[in-house]
This record gives C-alpha cells, structure tokens and sequence, in this order.
C-alpha cells in the first residue's frame, strides 16, 4: 500500500511540473505554466504578430491618350481624400509630376510611346495619415475613344479681360456634355508671379454646354496655373463631394477627369 501511494504520488509530481519545453517559431524554450496562460489570454504577443502586417500593395489602371499630358487624382484611386502623395519608382516611358499642393499626378508621356502600357508606384497618404502604395499602368490604345480634355493656353494682355470656352477643344467620343449633369470643381495653383487669383474664374453656362474661363487681367505681367475637375452624370446613389467636404468624390461620376489652364498675363 505504500509503494502505491509513493507511485501515484511521483506520477502526480510527474504530470504538474512547472516547467516543460516547447517548440515554436519564437523558440521560447522553458516556460512554466503561468506564463503559458498569460500567452493564451494575450495573442498579441503570438509569434505572427510581432512584426506588422504588411498592407497589399493597390493597382489602378488607367486609359489614356497617345501623345496628350494626363492628370491622375489619388483621391480616385483610394475613394478617400488625399493630403500628400509619394513617388516609389519612376515610369520607363514618360515622366510623372507631383503638382504642389494638390495631391495630383501629372503624366507625360514620350512622343513615341504610342500603344502599349507603362508603370510607376506612388505612395498616397490620406487626411487622418493612412499610407497605402499604389501600382498605377497606364494604357494606350488608340482603338478606344475616351474622354479627353486637352490642355489650356490663355494668353491676355495687361488690363484687359477674356472669357474662353474650356470644352472647345475636348473630345468626348462625340457624344454632347451635357453640363446640367455635370460637376466642375476649380483648383487654383498660386504660383511666384500671383498669389492672388480673384481675377479668375470659372461658370458653367447651361444653355450653351459651355466651361466658361473669366480672366480680367491686372497691370502684374506672369504665369498662373488651375486645375478643373470634371464629374459627368452622377451615379445614384451616391454623393457629389466626399462627406464633410468641398472635394469632388470622383468614385461619384460615370465619367471623371483632370484639366490644367495656364494663364499668361503678358504686355
């Protein structure tokens, strides 16, 4: 009866040691039981969460004319306003521009690159500081119409005033805008010459479907450069702007794009 009981005895002592090794990716070694529930209760200390995850990297793919600058908004690619963007690697068959103070993209590409695609990474980070990288290809094929809108050149004398349709020379696919069904937002992109821009704005006239660009030029001589969002036929449902904001949602349109109007004031 003795030895039984020194058996059963060293079997318990057998079964409730304190330490025991265990193999794992964090390569513990000996650790007693307390601290085995403490791992249990807290899996933030378990061995795939000691480095961060990696957020995937995002791809957008644009369509685009051969031989035309094009302006990319971040904002329509992470469906959330943009406060800085990052350029991670360069595209091979043209050259990307960040405009200050916008968050855009400006692509130009090579007068040869007439069919085909190209690639560049940017990283986008947005008003409450996500950081998400982005692959973005841009895609010649003449075979398909888009929208295009192509760039503004106002010249206008000192003390003199302009007004210039900003649809008379865009394409879209023959089809007419209709800018009753549209939503125009202006940027402006003070610039050394002008800091002030009230002298410059733009209406939209819907009897005419015409972008109209009022200039009413000073005795200052230089260069000033705006952007024009475009947000053609609205999708139901959904919201013009992003919420609490003045920022056109591009997500919002069937139809979105950039324009850039350079305005030289001249003698």
């Amino acid at each position: 009866m003795k030895r039984s009981r020194n058996r059963k005895s060293m079997l318990l002592n057998h079964l409730m040691r304190p330490l025991f090794r265990i193999k794992n990716c964090c390569n513990l070694g000996y650790m007693n039981i307390r601290t085995i529930a403490l791992l249990l209760i807290l899996p933030i200390f378990s061995c795939d969460r000691f480095a961060e995850d990696a957020l995937p990297v995002l791809d957008a793919r644009f369509e685009i004319n051969a031989n035309a600058t094009f302006i990319i908004n971040p904002a329509q690619i992470m469906n959330r306003q943009i406060g800085e963007v990052r350029l991670v690697s360069s595209p091979s068959q043209g050259s990307v521009e960040i405009i200050d103070g916008q968050a855009f993209l400006k692509y130009t590409p090579r007068p040869d690159f007439l069919d085909g695609e190209d690639l560049f990474k940017i990283s986008a980070t947005d008003l409450n500081g996500f950081v998400r990288e982005v692959n973005v290809v841009l895609e010649v094929d003449q075979s398909v119409c888009i929208y295009k809108s192509v760039f503004d050149y106002v010249p206008v004398e000192r003390s003199r005033s302009v007004t210039v349709d900003l649809f008379e020379n865009d394409s879209f696919c023959g089809n007419v805008l209709d800018v009753q069904s549209a939503t125009i937002v202006q940027s402006n992109i003070p610039t050394a010459d002008f800091t002030n821009l009230d002298w410059i704005s733009l209406s939209i006239d819907p009897n005419t479907n015409q972008a109209l660009l009022q200039v009413d030029a000073g005795l200052d001589v230089g260069v000033v450069k705006l952007l024009y969002e475009i947000g053609v036929n609205l999708k139901a449902g959904n919201e013009t702007y992003f919420e609490g904001s003045l920022a056109i949602n591009p997500n919002s349109f069937e139809h979105y794009f950039v324009a850039e109007v350079t305005v030289e004031v001249i003698r």
